[in-house]
Parts: C-alpha cells; structure tokens; sequence
C-alpha cells in the first residue's frame, strides 16, 4: 500500500506528493492513432501533469463557483486527465460524460438528461461550441476573467464529494452517483492491494474515462499508487484490437482492464502470425467485468496468447459497479479463473446443482474484497439466502456510495434496503441475481432481464447466449431477448444481429436455426425472432445490451428487420402520387403545423424536428407504410423530397 493514500484527506493532495516525490516519473502517456498504426506519443510526468491541472484549476476558479458541477465531455486522452484533476483542485465538481458524435442522434437526447439532471451550466472538451449551446453549456474557456478573481479553493475533506459518476444502465435513465475522496482513497487502498497495483505498476487503458472501470480501474488506482497509465482511445481499439496488446507489449504493461467482449475480439481478429509477435509475460492482472464473463472466452483467450506469456492467474473475473465505487467481489492474487457448471433447470427454479448434462456454465467473480459484505437476498422477503440458492445481491460496507445526484425520482429509496430483522445495516440493492459458492459468488443474471412464460423463468442472458450461437452468420455479442406479448401473455422475442454478408436468401435459415436452438437448450418457442443488420441491438457505453430500448426500437419501426420470423402479414404501402402528401401530412402532425407549412426542400430542422421527433416520425412511417424505418433515414434524407425518394 502507497503511504500516502493512509495520509490524505483527497486524491489531489495524493497527486501533490507524487509531483513532488517523482517528479520526473511519466504519469500519462496518450496514444494517438489518426495517422495509422504508427501511433504518436504524448507524455506527462507527474510533475507537468500537476502543473497543469493547476493552471486549467486557476482558470474554472476565475469562473464557477465552489461546489458547481462541470460537464467532461472527453471519452479519454490525457487532455480528460488535466481536466478532471483540475476540476478538484478547483473546488468544482466534475461529471465525466461521453463525448458528442451528432446532434440530431439518440446518445445527443441522452446527453442533455444527463446535463440536466447534473444542474451543470459549463462544459469542456471534445465539442463545438454549436454543439455545447445546444447541450445548454458554455465553456469557461470563453468566459471573460481577470485575475482578481482568482481565490484558492477552500480546504477538502474525505467526505466531500470528489466527483459524480453517471450509471451507463442497461433499462433506467442514466442516474448520477455521489463518489466521495473517501470512496476513492479507500478503493484504491483496498481494491488497490487485491489486484497488486504499486509504483511499477503500467496500466494500459483503452476504456472510456466516462465509464466508472476505466476512470476508477484504468485511471485513479495506478495514479494513486504512483503508476503509469497508457491510454488510447475505444475507437483505436476497436478499429484494431491488437493495439491494445500491442501497447501491453511494447510498455511492459502490468495491468489492464477491459470487458469480456474485449478478449473475445482480440481472439478473432488478432491473426496467429502477428500473436507471435506479441509479448505479454508482464501482463499481471487482466480484469475482466462490466458485462457477463464468459467461460469460452477465458479458455479461448488463454489458448490464443498463452504461448505469449500470458498467464491463467492473470485473468481476474470481478463483480461490481458504481454504486460500490467500482468492486465488489475478486479472485485474489495466484487464484485462476473457476467456473461451475450449473444445471439450467434448478438453476431457473432459484437453486443451483451440479449439472449432468444440461448445463450452464457461471465463471466465478471471486470473494467479497474486505470489508464489503455480500448478501444473497429473496427480492420478495427480504430474507438473507444461504448458499446454492439463487437470490438478488445486496451489498454493504465502506465502499457503498452515498446517494444519487439530485434524486428527483427518489432512486434513493429503490437503491437500498433493510434485511428482515436488521433494521440498523443499509444494504444497497444492486438488481443483479446470483448466488454463492465454495465461498464465491456467481453472477446468473438480473432481476428485470427475467422473462417469465407460462410461470417458467428464463434468463434473458442465458437465451441471448444460445441464440447468437444457433448459426455463424449472427455476430457474437449481437443479440437481445426480451418479453414479447402474446396471445397467452408474456412471451419471448429475439433479435439477432447477422453479418452483412449473410445474403437474403439464407436469412429463414438463420431464424429457423435460432428457433431449433432455442426449443432444444430450454423447450421454448419465441413469439419472434428479428434479424437486423450489424450494430443495430442498442447497447450501453460498457456494452451491456439494452433489452427494453431494443424492443422498443423494434416495435416503433426504428431498427431496420432483414427478415422477422414469423414472417408478417403483407400491408398496403402507399407509393407514386399518394406518398409525398402522406409523408407531408405526417410531418406536420409531428412537428405541429399545418402541412401547406412545410417546403419540401427545407430541411425538416427548420420546423423543429428534433432527434426525438425524428424518431417519432421514424415510428409512424413504419406503422403507415408497414415497412422498418430507421431513425437514422430521416437523419440522412432531411427534406420531404429526399425522403419521399428514400422510402420509394
């Protein structure tokens, strides 16, 4: 443990000593990838990384006052770093939020709930200042200031709040988690010697800052400890997986974190002539989280890169989230990933047994780290289960957050509980199922991803599993199931993303082939199944499908159906001279003027047709005309003339 995390009374003060004590030690180094697979270099030590945090702090002092939130809206690189300390050293609050791709998208409405619920009047980062006004920010950056007003920021305590940590959530609203200095300062004490990060610690980190595994994870722990972090961004790593490896290679990384899709991309795209080339003996912990771990992918990983160096005790499958600051159960230094073979049928029931044959197989997220208590709790009783029973998993203990941001929805009071007869000890309520086991715990699923048939369970991760395996063509990681209403109620559908090259003609096979799968693993018919194209399942900023906006897309027309089994009935479409006043009509309802209003060639924007309004018109195209219409046509074709063209 570093010294001087026991010490400190905030992260800054922690980062204050380094600058002082290694001065000369790199802290951040930025990979950039624009120019191609040579990547530039951009390197901080710790003593320019605190001068400048300074210098960006003196400046947000000049402007906002203490207490006030400022919205990051950076994915990663060293500039985020700068920013996000110099946001503390100001007193000032900072918010790490993804960065802007497009105005008129879904992730620009998200944003702007984020931006309000977080009360912020300031933004920095990667945006234009178009973009920034629309989002309802200004930068402090142009905010006339004279030096007079400069004031040193008032003293910091554990207990004040270091930043605020918006959820991804794979079905609620993005909610705004209070992290305290304490919160931080004892994770990183804690959590920090469970996954043996020191000074020589190299961390290497491709994840979104945004996104609290790699702000906490791939950032604060080995800064903390007096580390180096290399970072990248998500888009260089996923336009090319082997930069990740490769940069763990080439710095002599020790740690790096990422999610199970992560390693299972590195597999299929990484070719065996260039693993070869690879060194990876340095690599010491690989966590693996924020979305389900799979077994396949630890053994596939292991057989890829193993003859690199890569050691089976360095995969680390942990549980948590940021209510619990970052983790909550892990393996312990030396222990290998383990795995139990659970029977599905016992397991839907709510207790587990060894599998003889139909199995399910849950990889093991490790002990609770000390200090946090893990209790495994009947979500209808409030009674604490014992082990082998399946169960939702509360947890309490130093690491639980303090509350939510604002809390207009009174999350608070959904987020923690009581067990019967413990009315002192507050619990949080993650809404993850799981159970323990020789001591471990297993993660089988989530409370709202249940769907319930004819009184059977069945989990909607476990159908998804099955399902992208039914057929080559459906992409790893590509598919949603959720409740589908039926004739005798709740039902299940599925939607599959296929590869492009699956050509038309093959895609009943791919449907049937989901279907035979599906009836054989759980004795189970889908109500529907819907093949799309690649990259249309919605999914989080941490990659966790989101199974209630996908089936809401679905059911508005918003995502594009290659082909839907059963197949639907075949509906009128209007076309030739009755489409264009159609479509005319249907703006016009949905913008609120009257159609003689609107010029064909004017872009739809100048009648206020928001992104949300564009989806609203995307739904009622798709239900007039009885076609899938994405949102993103009326993005693509934003006039009358153009659309009419599109859709004919």
């Amino acid at each position: 443990m570093t010294a001087a995390l026991g010490e400190a009374d905030s992260i800054t003060q922690v980062l204050e000593r380094h600058a002082r004590t290694r001065p000369d030690q790199p802290a951040i180094t930025e990979l950039d990838f624009t120019d191609g697979d040579r990547p530039s270099r951009t390197v901080l030590t710790y003593a320019q990384l605190h001068d400048r945090s300074l210098d960006r702090a003196n400046r947000l002092r000049s402007v906002l006052g203490e207490g006030e939130p400022v919205v990051l809206l950076r994915d990663s690189g060293a500039d985020f770093v700068v920013d996000f300390l110099g946001c503390m050293m100001a007193g000032v609050v900072p918010v790490p939020a993804p960065e802007l791709r497009a105005e008129q998208d879904r992730s620009a409405v998200r944003l702007s709930r984020l931006v309000d619920d977080a009360g912020a009047r300031y933004g920095i980062g990667n945006v234009t200042p178009t973009s920034l006004k629309a989002l309802g920010l200004r930068s402090p950056d142009t905010e006339p200031v004279t030096r007079e007003q400069v004031s040193p920021a008032g003293p910091v305590s554990r207990d004040d709040i270091a930043y605020v940590q918006y959820t991804s959530g794979t079905t609620d609203l993005p909610r705004g988690v209070v992290v305290t200095h304490d919160n931080i300062l004892r994770e990183a004490e804690i959590v920090g010697e469970v996954f043996d990060f020191g000074p020589d610690s190299v961390c290497v980190n491709w994840l979104p800052l945004f996104h609290d595994f790699g702000l906490v994870m791939g950032l604060q722990m080995p800064l903390l400890h007096g580390g180096q972090v290399v970072l990248m961004t998500p888009r260089a790593f996923v336009r090319d997986p082997e930069r990740w490896l490769r940069a763990i290679s080439d710095f002599g990384g020790t740690h790096s974190p990422a999610p199970n899709f992560a390693y299972s991309l590195c597999v299929r795209k990484i070719a065996p002539d260039r693993r070869r080339e690879l060194r990876l003996d340095t690599w010491r912990v690989a966590p693996n989280a924020a979305e389900p771990v799979r077994h396949e992918t630890i053994a596939d990983f292991q057989a890829a890169f193993g003859a690199q160096g890569f050691k089976p005790e360095a995969m680390r499958p942990c549980y948590g989230l940021a209510e619990v600051t970052l983790i909550a159960t892990a393996p312990r230094s030396g222990e290998s990933p383990r795995a139990f073979a659970a029977d599905r049928e016992s397991l839907a029931a709510g207790w587990v047994r060894p599998a003889a044959d139909d199995a399910r197989l849950l990889v093991s997220c490790g002990r609770p780290v000390p200090g946090l208590e893990v209790a495994i709790v009947s979500p209808d009783t409030y009674d604490a289960l014992g082990d082998d029973t399946v169960g939702e998993i509360w947890i309490a203990g130093w690491a639980v957050t303090t509350g939510v941001h604002g809390d207009q929805g009174n999350v608070r009071g959904k987020l923690y509980g009581h067990l019967r007869g413990d009315p002192e000890r507050l619990y949080l309520r993650t809404g993850d199922l799981g159970f323990r086991h020789g001591g471990e715990i297993y993660i089988s699923g989530r409370l709202k991803n249940v769907i319930i048939v004819r009184g059977q369970n069945y989990d909607a991760i476990d159908l998804e599993h099955v399902a992208e395996r039914a057929h080559p063509a459906i992409r790893p990681g590509g598919a949603a199931a959720f409740p589908e209403e039926g004739a005798l109620g709740e039902e299940v559908g599925v939607v599959c993303e296929v590869v492009d090259s699956c050509s038309d003609e093959e895609l009943p096979a791919v449907a049937a082939a989901v279907q035979r799968r599906l009836g054989e693993t759980f004795e189970l018919r889908a109500q529907m199944i819907a093949l799309v194209r690649p990259r249309s399942v919605p999914k989080t900023s941490s990659g966790k499908v989101q199974r209630a906006e996908c089936a809401r897309r679905l059911r508005s027309g918003a995502i594009e159906v290659r082909h839907r089994y059963p197949l639907a009935e075949d509906r009128p479409r209007a076309s030739g001279p009755e489409l264009r006043p159609m479509v005319r009509w249907l703006v016009a309802r949905t913008v609120g003027v009257q159609a003689a209003e609107i010029d064909d060639h004017a872009p739809l924007s100048e009648y206020g047709l928001d992104s949300l309004r564009a989806e609203q018109l995307a739904g009622e195209l798709a239900k007039v005309l009885g076609i899938s219409v994405p949102e993103t046509l009326v993005y693509d074709h934003p006039t009358i003339a153009d659309l009419v063209q599109a859709l004919e």
